[in-house]
């Protein structure tokens, strides 16, 4: 785990390899009294990491955004990028 907060009551966690550290840091939380509801992944969306970059929070967590991505755009016929 390389950083840890609390925002909005909710454990935010930033690790390395979430397949590897989530179930332990989920083992040693519960051994501690926590009671878990649920585990879940935040995505930042590609605005977000640009925004972190431009503004030189590189490093620093964006604020994530927690609804999944937009699919893309259906294609239009006729026209070619």
């Amino acid at each position: 785990m390389t950083s840890a907060r609390v925002v909005d009551g909710r454990l935010l966690a930033t690790v390395d390899d979430p397949e590897a550290n989530n179930p332990h840091a989920v083992r040693a939380l519960v051994d501690a009294g926590a009671q878990i509801q649920f585990v879940g992944e935040l995505r930042q969306t590609l605005e977000d990491v640009y925004l972190a970059l431009v503004r030189g929070d590189v490093g620093r967590t964006a604020k994530p955004s927690v609804s999944d991505p937009k699919p893309p755009p259906e294609p239009v016929e006729g026209r070619h990028l």
